[in-house]
């Protein structure tokens, strides 16, 4: 699932390993890319954990500014 966001200023894609409408940032992700950013990152890794109907499930995937 491929979802994009503003953050600082930025155009950020956000890339999960799953088609599953629950691979979507959450706020503690966008906190942790914007942290990055302030630090001078351009991408990264993510690993979003989140619970759905009392299972824990894992998504994988990585973040990017867009260029343009």
């Amino acid at each position: 699932m491929i979802t994009n966001e503003r953050i600082c200023s930025h155009n950020i894609e956000f890339w999960y390993r799953s088609h599953s409408k629950n691979a979507v940032p959450d706020e503690s992700e966008l906190e942790h890319v914007q942290k990055l950013l302030n630090e001078n990152f351009v991408e990264g890794e993510l690993c979003l954990n989140k619970v759905i109907n009392n299972r824990e499930y894992e998504f994988r995937g990585w973040w990017k500014i867009l260029k343009g």
